[in-house]
């Protein structure tokens, strides 16, 4: 691999963990309906591939709940790698296998082809060689049929916090200390240049909101969602094109509110962030 697969400059620190429930077959399968289209049964054994797992909460979780179905997840962080390890083997998840490796490691290991592949948080925090890598995993072990799942940062809803983010990394960077400390007078910073009437403040309430939501958020989740050395935003239709390189088309969102507002039903979320597009694409 030519670049690291970790999503933070600074990796020795581990992302927080949580429950995803787009990436829960169930949930895809429901999504799916709503756009006319089909894949998997999550009522039939599948198999289910995680890639960049994290702290691993979900497909334990998935695991735990269909122990009928094989699931195989990978992440390069040895924190990560050994928590999940422990939370399967506390929770004897025999059906659930970890895996530290990068991408293009995995894509030639001793795996099945698998019914769903999912990645969350990883797209938009890794480089062009691993995405590249993810292509050809997908290409090569997701079954016809079959469905991915992919989040990103989405433009141009994430242009109006872009700069925030830069200048964030870049001072945090800069900066020496303890990284609360570096994050800390970072966000000062910010608040300075709002308390002055900064007009990039005032007349883009979006990215005042994007500062407010930084308060109170663990450093393992500010590090690895907004300081990724490959940190990048997205238009949809250049994902499209991208996993359409792997032999996928596009499916729909994975986010059913945004179902429910195309189907006429709008939902009112003020002070969202910028935000993070969820795709379906199958074979």
């Amino acid at each position: 691999m030519n670049e690291p697969q970790g999503k933070a400059l600074f990796q020795e620190i581990g992302y927080e963990a949580g429950f995803h429930r787009e990436q829960a077959p169930t949930h895809l399968d429901f999504a799916l309906r709503l756009h006319g289209a089909a894949g998997p049964s999550p009522a039939e054994p599948y198999h289910y591939l995680e890639l960049g797992c994290g702290q691993g909460t979900t497909v334990a979780m998935l695991a735990a709940a269909n122990p009928d179905c094989r699931f195989v997840a990978n992440d390069i962080n040895p924190e990560h790698v050994r928590n999940l390890r422990a939370l399967a083997a506390d929770g004897g998840l025999a059906n659930l296998t970890v895996i530290e490796a990068g991408f293009a490691a995995l894509a030639t290991a001793a795996l099945p082809p698998f019914d769903v592949i999912t990645m969350h948080g990883v797209w938009s925090w890794v480089g062009e060689t691993n995405r590249r890598e993810i292509l050809a995993l997908v290409a090569a072990r997701l079954k016809p049929g079959g469905i991915a799942y992919v989040s990103y940062n989405a433009l141009p809803g994430w242009s109006v916090a872009a700069p925030l983010q830069r200048l964030l990394e870049r001072h945090v960077a800069a900066e020496s200390g303890a990284i609360e400390t570096r994050i800390g007078r970072a966000v000062a910073l910010m608040e300075t240049l709002r308390g002055s009437g900064a007009h990039y403040f005032s007349a883009n309430q979006p990215a005042s909101r994007w500062l407010d939501s930084l308060a109170g958020k663990d450093t393992g989740y500010i590090v690895h969602e907004y300081l990724a050395r490959n940190f990048a935003a997205f238009y949809a239709p250049d994902v499209h094109a991208a996993m359409a390189e792997a032999g996928l088309s596009f499916a729909g969102t994975a986010h059913i509110i945004e179902t429910s507002e195309e189907n006429g039903m709008p939902a009112a979320v003020p002070g969202r962030s910028p935000p993070r597009r969820t795709a379906r694409f199958g074979r």
